[in-house]
Parts: C-alpha cells; sequence; structure tokens
C-alpha cells in the first residue's frame, strides 16, 4: 500500500511540474497597465499621440502612490516618433492614490527634436526643432487608460481525463510489479 502511495505522489507531482516553473517577471505579481496619449497644442500647432505602459508589482488601482518606471513608450509628434530608446535619463509615470498624475520623460533623436513630458507640471509637453527652431510647440496630454492585465492566474490543473489515464496507468504498472515476483516465484520449482 505504501508503495502504491508514493506511485500515485509521484505521478502527481510529475503532472504538476510544469506549473511550478513558472515565474513572472516581477517575482511576485506583477500588473500591467496601457494608456494611450494625446498631444493637445496650447501653444503653436504640433500636436501628437502615442502609448505607454507601466508594469509594476503593486496594484496601481488601490494602493500605488510615487512614480514608476515606464516600461514601454512610443510618442509620434511632428513627423518624429520617440521611444524609451531615445529617452535622457529615466522615463517615469506618478500615481497619486492609484491614479495617473504626471508623465517625466526627456527624448532627444539625432536629428535634433526634443521632446519633453514635464513631470511636475502634470500632463504637459514641450516639443522643440533644435535643426529648424521654428517647430515649437507646447500643450496639455490626455492620458487614457487602455486596459490591464493583473497578475498571473493560478497554473490550472490538467483535464480530468488526463488525471484519470495517468492514475490507471500508475495502477498498471503497480499490477504488473506485483505479479512479477509472483510468477517468478512459480516458476523456479519446476526448473529446480
Amino acid at each position: 500500500m505504501r508503495r502504491l502511495l508514493i506511485a500515485a505522489a509521484a505521478g502527481f507531482l510529475a503532472f504538476q511540474a510544469p506549473g511550478m516553473t513558472h515565474a513572472s517577471i516581477c517575482g511576485t505579481d506583477c500588473y500591467t497597465y496601457d494608456y494611450k496619449l494625446q498631444l493637445n497644442p496650447t501653444s503653436g500647432t504640433i500636436g501628437g499621440s502615442g502609448t505607454f505602459d507601466v508594469i509594476t508589482s503593486v496594484n496601481p488601482w488601490t494602493s500605488l502612490n510615487g512614480a514608476v518606471t515606464i516600461s514601454d513608450l512610443s510618442v509620434t509628434i511632428g513627423g518624429a516618433t520617440f521611444t524609451l530608446g531615445d529617452a535622457i535619463g529615466a522615463a517615469t509615470a506618478t500615481f497619486s492614490g492609484g491614479y495617473l498624475t504626471g508623465l517625466s520623460y526627456l527624448g532627444d533623436t539625432t536629428s535634433g527634436l526634443n521632446l519633453d513630458i514635464l513631470g511636475t507640471g502634470g500632463l504637459s509637453y514641450l516639443y522643440f526643432d533644435f535643426g529648424t527652431s521654428s517647430g515649437t510647440s507646447s500643450g496639455n496630454i490626455l492620458a487614457t487608460y487602455l486596459g490591464d492585465s493583473g497578475p498571473p492566474s493560478a497554473t490550472p490543473l490538467p483535464p480530468s481525463g488526463v488525471m484519470l489515464g495517468a492514475g490507471l496507468l500508475m495502477m498498471l504498472g503497480f499490477v504488473a510489479y506485483r505479479r512479477r515476483p509472483l510468477t517468478a516465484a512459480l516458476l523456479e520449482p519446476a526448473l529446480g
């Protein structure tokens, strides 16, 4: 009986092992929040649009306060696209009571375009073309929450049929194991 229990436990752990190796990139639960940005000029005529993501191990809707590093950003303004690869320093999103209150990003392209999303003044921007110094614009940013993906769900158990089949195979293996010594014991007197 003890061997049967050991075989059953080993079979169960073998089916569970792939699920046990899953680790999230945060080390604990991860939350990814996606936002859409609309840059509306109040001075000048150049506006734009873009998106950014924040990945954090804290649930921003309930307890996040302070700055979180932006994990992905793409903003198109004045025909140029700014990404995290163009950033000078860290790009952050600031939350207060779980709500987005500010962004901080300074981007500079090799062609002399500069985008400054001001973190201290809430959601505002300043765009400047150093090459011609004619393309200057500033304004407000409308950030729209697109959705989120919460922490990873628990690893689901295998379907019942798979578990039943594994159990039956283990039982057959156990029966075969138990029959082998009995068959050998019966054949020995006939040979001797």
